[in-house]
């Protein structure tokens, strides 16, 4: 949630951002970033208790009784949900069974969730080609409004993810903006107004065209209309820090990305993209060796998960901070050669002098 031309941009807006400050400012913003990296640090030492329990819970849903077909289909639903966060893979296969299942029992509302399940798993493995013949090559009828509201919102979360891996404006004609915006023209007639998915559908295309001021407050808006024990209410903390990133709040930003870090990290998730985030601004004040520690750890993350869209999203930051980490220890091992070599001379000046 372009990738390189995008963050590249905010990378350098906050390092000339850090370095514009007086001592003392940066000094608060590099104490008030480390202050939050070190409650990301306790939720990280505690991520193998957190993972046993989500084992636990997967584990229960699979041993559940069910007595006919749409308890099993209700099982492989439950299990997509524990997967989606933590394996790309195991997240599919329950999907396709949803699909199969679903085509069994011959009913369109779960036809239609079980093709929403499969979207969605493409989309967080990076395969956009395959979400887009799920969901678009799909044309259902006789649908609930409820259920035609999430097919729509599904196919609008598919343009806004290929409209950020992909470059941004990189072509005059912005074919993922013009995607999202008939969606949401066809979307918006369905909806209450103050509805959840109304704003979710402006801060998305509010992120889209980098008016991240609008986009913050939309997903502040969502925030309250969100339960806090919900994916939705994790993810919707981490639109709010990608976009004060854009809107330059990069302290708010911070706080909102952690948080939503370390609500993932509780949950027993390896898939959440807000580490690498964090990870360049602990760079940016000085902190080399943890961001590089984070940014192996979100590389980890999206390998274990089996994302080649989070293991490219990943890799962007990588380089600059390895290298950099490289060079600090090599500037380290010049010192201590200096300072060895400077005691060794004056050892040798005084057994000189005996």
């Amino acid at each position: 949630m372009v990738l390189a031309n995008r963050f590249f941009l905010w990378r350098v807006g906050v390092m000339d951002y850090f370095n514009s400050l007086s001592d003392d400012d940066q000094r608060r913003f590099s104490t008030s970033v480390k202050s939050y990296a070190v409650k990301l640090d306790d939720a990280l030492a505690n991520a193998d208790a957190y993972n046993r329990r989500r084992d636990e819970r997967i584990r229960a849903i699979k041993e559940t009784a069910v007595k006919d077909r749409r308890g099993e289909y209700d099982r492989q639903a439950a299990l997509f949900d524990e997967f989606f966060q933590c394996s790309f893979d195991s997240a599919y296969v329950a999907a396709r069974r949803c699909h199969d299942i679903a085509n069994e029992i011959g009913d369109i509302e779960l036809i239609t969730d079980a093709h929403i399940k499969m979207s969605e798993a493409y989309v967080s493995g990076g395969y956009f080609r395959e979400a887009d013949r799920i969901i678009n090559g799909f044309s259902p009828e006789g649908l609930s409004r409820d259920m035609l509201i999430r097919l729509m919102m599904a196919r609008f979360s598919l343009e806004f993810e290929d409209g950020f891996f992909f470059a941004w404006r990189l072509f005059e004609l912005d074919e993922s903006l013009a995607a999202m915006q008939r969606i949401y023209e066809q979307t918006l007639p369905l909806l209450p107004d103050d509805s959840y998915e109304v704003y979710y559908l402006k801060m998305a295309l509010a992120f889209h065209n980098h008016d991240f001021v609008s986009g913050a407050n939309y997903a502040q808006i969502l925030l309250l209309k969100t339960p806090k024990d919900s994916w939705r209410y994790i993810n919707t903390l981490g639109n709010i820090g990608y976009n004060l990133i854009g809107a330059g709040d990069y302290t708010e930003a911070m706080k909102y990305m952690c948080q939503s870090a370390i609500m993932a990290i509780e949950r027993g998730s390896v898939n959440y993209s807000a580490l690498r985030k964090i990870a360049e601004l602990v760079y940016v004040v000085g902190e080399t060796e943890k961001a590089s520690r984070y940014i192996n750890l979100s590389m980890d993350n999206a390998t274990a998960y089996n994302s080649k869209y989070r293991i490219i999203e990943a890799s962007k930051s990588y380089p600059m901070i390895v290298r950099e980490l490289s060079e600090a220890n090599r500037r380290s091992r010049v010192v201590i050669s200096i300072i060895a070599l400077s005691l060794g001379v004056i050892a040798v000046a005084l057994l000189a002098s005996l």
